[in-house]
C-alpha cells in the first residue's frame, strides 16, 4: 500500500476472519502512531516508506471487540419509563399524527422522564412495507413478556405495514394479550392518505 494511513487500517480491518493482522509488508509515505487501549492484543508489523520497522500490538480483534460490548450491555439496567397519563397499560394505544411529527411523537414517548436514556433497540419497530409479521410479533412478544412491564413498547409507521401482515399481527396480538393487564404498547401512524 502506498499512501495514507487510512487506507491501511481499512486493509487491516476488513480480513476475513475478523483478526486484525497484516499478510504482507505495506509501505507508506508517513506513519501514525494509533494509541488505544486493549485488554488482549494482536501484534501488527507495519513499515514506512524509509524500510523502519514499528510494531503496534494495540489493535482489537473483532471477537475482543464483541466481548467488550456485550460485558458493556450486560450492565444495562431496566428502569421504569413514566408511561403518560393519556396513554392506557393494558391495551394498545394507537396515536395518529402528521407525517412531519412521527419520529417526535415517538421520542416523546420516551422522554416524559429526561434522565433515562433513549429506548433500546428492541423497545421500538420502526415499519416499512417490507417488515414481516414475524417481526411485528416479536415486538408484541417483548410487550407482554415485558418483566415488571417497566418498558414501553412502540410500533412505530404502523401504516406502510401490507394488509396481510397487519391483519396476521393484530389477530396474534388479540390473541396473545388475552387476560394481559399491564404491558405498555403504542402504535404510531400518520394520517397521511386519510
Amino acid at each position: 500500500f502506498r499512501g495514507n494511513t487510512l487506507e491501511a487500517l481499512n486493509f487491516l480491518m476488513s480480513t476475513s476472519d475478523g483478526e486484525l493482522f497484516c499478510g504482507e509488508t505495506m509501505e507508506f509515505t508517513e506513519c501514525h502512531q494509533v494509541e488505544t487501549t486493549s485488554i488482549r492484543t494482536s501484534e501488527v508489523i507495519i513499515y514506512n516508506a524509509s524500510d523502519e520497522m514499528r510494531t503496534n500490538a494495540e489493535f482489537l480483534t473483532l471477537s475482543e471487540l464483541g466481548s467488550i460490548l456485550r460485558e458493556l450491555s450486560s450492565g444495562a439496567q431496566v428502569q421504569l419509563r413514566p408511561f403518560s397519563k393519556q396513554l392506557k397499560a393494558g391495551s394498545p394505544n394507537l396515536l395518529i399524527t402528521n407525517p412531519e411529527n412521527v419520529l417526535k411523537t415517538v421520542l416523546s414517548l420516551y422522554m416524559e422522564d429526561k434522565a433515562l436514556p433513549l429506548p433500546f433497540l428492541e423497545e421500538v419497530l420502526i415499519c416499512t412495507p417490507q417488515t414481516t409479521e414475524e417481526e411485528v410479533t416479536l415486538l408484541w412478544r417483548r410487550a407482554i413478556g415485558d418483566p415488571g412491564f417497566k418498558r414501553i413498547f412502540c410500533l412505530v409507521h404502523a401504516e406502510k405495514l401490507s394488509y396481510q401482515v397487519c391483519d396476521r399481527s393484530l389477530w396474534t396480538l388479540d390473541e396473545i394479550t388475552q387476560g394481559k393487564s399491564d404491558y405498555r404498547l403504542v402504535i404510531v401512524c400518520t394520517n397521511e392518505g386519510e
